[in-house]
């Protein structure tokens, strides 16, 4: 925002203030009205609209790493926001960066959607080690962001410090093989707190099943595992079998 459209703001009467505000989109509002000066963020802190905005949804928006930059700030500060849609937003490692140094000072956001992006290995290392620091995320929406077995090893030594709140974690259509799958089910071993993981159309074969079916017979809360669409054959079907006789989920 301008010197001279701050300026503005600081002289207009409160009433058209507040007319500007409800002529603005939740995202312009969101990134570029809080800070400006202390006269605004008393207007902010008591404008309806802005206290009340818990959800915001910028799917295939295209907002990029610059916009995604200008939101993280934001995120720093905001304490309304519980869910972020930015699936299929064209946000690669700079993004992430961003969005992951926001998220260990935001303590409200409960749920992000990230897939469809270029997030990649490099942006994965950022959100997993952000979510060590973050005590509020529970539900990851990662999907179809090419993090691979390196990426998904990032995030599966974050899983097992049990004081992540994540409760959902979807990892579909990454590239994550075999490896990937060993390393997530070493992470299951560990942890406590998740509930749901979809690793679907991935590529974790007969292998990483056989690695997910021995963590089963350890973890006692998990209580979703999607795993379709992944080279699965007889012997991965058997080695599941073999653990669900064995897998017990703590009430």
């Amino acid at each position: 925002m301008s010197n001279e459209n701050i300026l503005s703001l600081h002289i207009l009467p409160i009433e058209l203030l507040y007319r500007i505000l409800d002529n603005m989109d939740d995202l312009t509002m969101l990134c570029s009205m809080r800070n400006v000066s202390k006269r605004i963020n008393a207007v902010m802190d008591i404008y309806h609209r802005y206290q009340t905005l818990t959800t915001l949804n910028l799917r295939i928006d295209a907002i990029g790493d610059q916009g995604v930059q200008h939101l993280a700030n934001a995120l720093h500060h905001n304490r309304t926001l519980t869910t972020l849609d930015l699936k299929y937003n064209e946000i690669s490692v700079e993004g992430a960066k961003h969005l992951a140094n926001a998220l260990q000072q935001n303590t409200t956001l409960t749920t992000l959607y990230l897939g469809g992006n270029q997030i990649g290995v490099e942006g994965a290392k950022h959100l997993a080690n952000a979510l060590q620091q973050n005590k509020t995320l529970t539900k990851l929406e990662h999907s179809d962001n090419q993090i691979g077995d390196e990426g998904a090893q990032h995030i599966a030594n974050s899983l097992k410090n049990n004081e992540v709140a994540l409760i959902t974690l979807v990892l579909q259509e990454n590239k994550i093989g075999q490896q990937g799958a060993e390393h997530l089910a070493n992470a299951l071993q560990q942890n406590k707190t998740l509930t749901a993981l979809n690793l679907r159309i991935n590529a974790i074969g007969d292998q990483g099943v056989q690695h997910l079916a021995n963590a089963l017979e350890h973890n006692k809360t998990l209580v979703i595992l999607d795993i379709k669409l992944n080279e699965i054959g007889v012997e991965g079907a058997k080695y599941l079998a073999s653990a669900l006789q064995r897998n017990e989920v703590t009430p």
